[in-house]
């Protein structure tokens, strides 16, 4: 042994570069998976909240009227005005109240293009309104 250097075990040439780049991949990763898993929470906050609102307007319709027709149509013009590409899926009134079940489907990076993930991006909410 010449020089006080101990013999190296194999070929570390370029190790840190693979390791950063490893790294930098793993955190793309996740950075990536926290978006679609926060785009898809903040779209059933969003769909509940919409499914209580219809649900509130259909109930408030019947109670004033008592009719069933006026409050399905109350229920689905909430959900027209507003600005989420909701759709409703069943409303169903029953001694004066309302459940509304909406559903939506969340904009994700990578969720929609793996195959077994893909309902995880569609949310169906739904929500019950007592006569008011």
């Amino acid at each position: 042994m010449s020089g006080g250097r101990l013999p190296a075990f194999g070929d570390e040439h370029g190790l840190v570069g693979k390791l950063v780049l490893l790294s930098l991949l793993l955190v793309a990763l996740l950075a990536v998976a926290a978006v679609d898993a926060g785009s898809i929470l903040f779209l059933r906050v969003r769909t509940g909240d919409l499914a209580g609102d219809a649900a509130n307007a259909a109930a408030e319709k019947f109670a004033a009227s008592r009719d069933e027709r006026a409050a399905k149509l109350a229920a689905l013009g909430t959900i027209a005005d507003s600005e989420d590409r909701a759709r409703l899926r069943r409303i169903e009134v029953r001694r004066g109240d309302v459940t509304v079940e909406v559903s939506a489907r969340a904009d994700t990076i990578v969720v929609d293009w793996v195959p077994f993930l893909d309902d995880l991006a569609t949310v169906t909410v739904t929500r019950t309104s007592p006569a008011p």
